[in-house]
């Protein structure tokens, strides 16, 4: 068994509600934290270095998908090669051990940041959307779909949780993310059409929210897509949504 804690939309500028929340959730011993992106206003150095103090002065035991306020300070390159600047650089400075978030920097763009983590028999995978306000996943790289695709068939079943900022669906005030449909595609298995991942969490639109498949949007495939989640059919996981004060996002996960 173990504890699996995200959060997300509210680092940097808010230092009120992060640090607490970040405080009660080491004292639940997690197996993983992650961010789910933004460190606001726009990602700069400055409330970079204030996330990294929100978060005690230690990403030991977290992890991070960047956010479109992340991307907000970048490199010069142009895309696919951009990247975002101060998240890649704290995140360079504590690879894996000293936090769960791997750098590759043989990869281009935001591809530098996916990654999978395999916890007690669940397959977490970590994908990149931060351009994804008006870039359309994968940003002009064709090898991320088939590296996405790869994480989700390499392991049978779908026991599998796919981590990204930006949601396909959304109720909030952003609405569905068509820009990012071409991840949705690499969720389906290409010939059956069936769920390859049991459930999607984004963040970005700063809302809690649970979706039934919406067949209106895709009728051919349905997966859950959430922002807070309890219960599938392969596996036991819970999940318990908390907003404390401000309209940010957070979810606890018990996974066996």
């Amino acid at each position: 068994m173990a504890s699996i804690f995200w959060f997300a939309d509210g680092a940097g500028t808010d230092d009120q509600v992060p640090r607490a929340l970040v405080s009660w959730i080491r004292t639940q011993s997690p197996a993983l934290i992650i961010y789910g992106g933004d460190v606001y206003n726009s990602g700069t150095e400055s409330e970079f270095a204030a996330f990294f103090d929100q978060m005690g002065g230690s990403v030991s035991d977290a992890c991070a998908v960047a956010g479109n306020h992340d991307w907000a300070s970048h490199s010069s390159a142009s895309f696919p090669d951009r990247v975002p600047t101060h998240y890649e650089n704290l995140w360079r400075r504590f690879p894996p051990p000293l936090s769960h978030q791997p750098v590759d920097t043989t990869k281009r763009g935001g591809a530098r940041y996916e990654h999978v983590k395999d916890i007690a028999g669940w397959r977490l995978v970590f994908v990149d959307t931060g351009p994804c306000n008006f870039e359309d996943w994968p940003v002009g790289d064709a090898e991320r779909p088939k590296w996405l695709r790869r994480v989700l068939t390499e392991t049978p079943g779908r026991a599998k949780v796919v981590f990204a900022h930006h949601s396909r669906l959304s109720r909030g005030k952003h609405g569905d993310n068509d820009t990012v449909h071409a991840l949705w595609d690499c969720l389906f298995d290409e010939t059956s059409s069936a769920p390859l991942a049991a459930l999607t969490v984004g963040g970005h639109d700063h809302n809690v929210t649970w979706y039934d498949p919406r067949p209106k949007v895709d009728p051919d495939r349905h997966i859950v897509t959430i922002n807070r989640f309890e219960g599938d059919d392969e596996g036991f996981l819970t999940a318990l949504a908390h907003l404390s004060g401000k309209p940010r996002q957070a979810m606890a996960a018990t996974v066996q």
